[in-house]
């Protein structure tokens, strides 16, 4: 940023700032009430955490997530060490070389996936697609069909009674569905979930797909919470500053994109679940409905949505898809401090908290900033004279152009204040409406930044 320059830069910042301040702060003290009337001693001690961990970084960062997340990829990591710890004690050849039986559920899972994609992707191009994306959208169906008859001819070794149950499933299909061509998106994977033990299958892989389903469903759950996330921060930002059909338009396609990946999010969960809740009746798993329930509609919401409807319906909660660990509504403080409350829910608050008060110092460091930038640029004129006064030399000619052009350097800096002072004429009084501002307030104050 040049000196010259300063003026507007600072203008526009704190323009900026202000608003972010009051939005932030105001999010900070709902969440914090919310949490506060069922958790006083928890909030309590997250506050006091965080204060600790500014003062002295050496202590536990709140930042953190304290209990290690379930992901697919770290499932995948320990069935990984598991199979080969499992080779390397086995005095049997494996049945393939190069595939493991971890590695044949992980790969039919990613199959599934890039089918549900492909469904989605053909829906969307819709009947007025050009060539380009057909052949775009074929191509990935070509390296999916390659990849699937690879895959195939693996797990006829892992299962051998797969190929026939998928003869009969596909006879059911032709027959249902004589007038539509067989494509890739549609081919039964036949995972052990959707096996059912209709054939015999290895309890040992009913037991890997459970595990990286789990994973699958955590994944999923923490891809919905960033779209959510998204959604909110971008309707907020559109009733906010956008103004004109374009802006509208433009911003109406971007929640299109973010409602496309949450659709995709809460698929991919459902089909997770699915499986699990399969594949749990028949290895007896316990207890994991606790934390992976099912997937409503109604449980599609941001943090906050539910938040802020509990102000006016009186028995409405926070989404359980912000709730893991075993946290349920009727869980005691005690039980919430051990493992209730979500590390989600308290790494937000101590980032809406960080957000609350990273806007503050801003607006407090621009105002310091303007006074600064005024009382440089005095020095610097003053500066300038006193080189004008102690400029000493034998051409009276020459001393006399120094000492114009040290003057002309001073009137520089004079104006450069006083232009700033006029620019920043406002921002005092932006300043102190902001911080009486309330909720009814907010649009005068918008009104007065765009003004300034």
């Amino acid at each position: 940023m040049s000196v010259a320059s300063a003026g507007v830069t600072i203008l526009r910042k704190i323009q900026e700032a202000i608003p972010e301040r009051n939005d932030h702060t105001e999010d900070f003290v709902e969440l914090t009430q919310s949490l506060s009337s069922k958790y006083p001693d928890l909030v309590l001690a997250w506050e006091q955490n965080v204060q600790e961990w500014e003062f002295d970084t050496t202590k536990p960062n709140p930042f953190e997530i304290k209990i290690n997340d379930i992901t697919q990829a770290s499932i995948c990591l320990q069935l990984a060490q598991a199979d080969a710890t499992a080779a390397a004690k086995s005095m049997q050849p494996p049945l393939h070389t190069e595939v493991t039986p971890s590695t044949l559920i992980d790969m039919g899972i990613e199959l599934e996936d890039q089918q549900r994609r492909l469904v989605v992707d053909a829906e969307r191009l819709g009947q007025h697609a050009t060539d380009r994306q057909k052949a775009q959208l074929q191509q990935r169906l070509n390296l999916l069909t390659g990849r699937i008859e690879a895959c195939v001819k693996i797990q006829t070794l892992f299962v051998p009674g797969v190929a026939s149950l998928r003869e009969v499933l596909q006879g059911k299909r032709d027959a249902s569905h004589a007038d539509r061509l067989h494509h890739p998106q549609d081919f039964p994977l036949l995972l052990p979930s959707s096996i059912s033990r209709r054939v015999s299958c290895d309890k040992t892989l009913e037991e890997i797909e459970w595990k990286l389903r789990e994973g699958q469903a955590h994944d999923a759950l923490n891809e919905l919470h960033q779209a959510l996330r998204s959604k909110a921060y971008m309707l907020k930002f559109k009733d906010r500053f956008l103004q004109g059909q374009g802006a509208n338009t433009r911003a109406r396609n971007c929640l299109k994109s973010v409602e496309a990946k949450i659709n995709a999010s809460a698929n991919k969960y459902r089909v997770a679940h699915r499986a699990l809740v399969i594949l749990g009746d028949f290895l007896g798993k316990v207890g994991w409905k606790n934390q992976l329930r099912h997937l409503a509609g109604d449980d599609i919401r941001s943090m906050l949505d539910g938040i802020e409807g509990a102000r006016s319906e009186g028995r409405r909660r926070m989404s359980w898809i912000w709730l893991v660990f075993g946290y349920s509504e009727s869980d005691t403080e005690d039980d919430a401090a051990g493992t209730g409350l979500q590390d989600a829910i308290h790494v937000e608050w101590c980032r809406t908290r960080a957000r609350a008060y990273w806007w503050t110092e801003e607006v407090e460091l621009l105002f310091e900033e303007q006074q600064r930038i005024l009382r440089f640029l005095t020095w610097h004129a003053d500066w300038w004279i006193a080189k004008a006064n102690t400029c000493v030399v034998d051409d009276p000619v020459l001393t006399e152009g120094l000492v114009a052009y040290a003057e002309r350097q001073a009137s520089i800096r004079r104006s450069l204040k006083e232009r700033f002072m006029h620019i920043w004429r406002d921002t005092q009084r932006f300043h102190q409406i902001a911080e009486g501002a309330g909720a009814d307030d907010t649009t005068d104050t918008t009104q007065l930044a765009m003004s300034m």
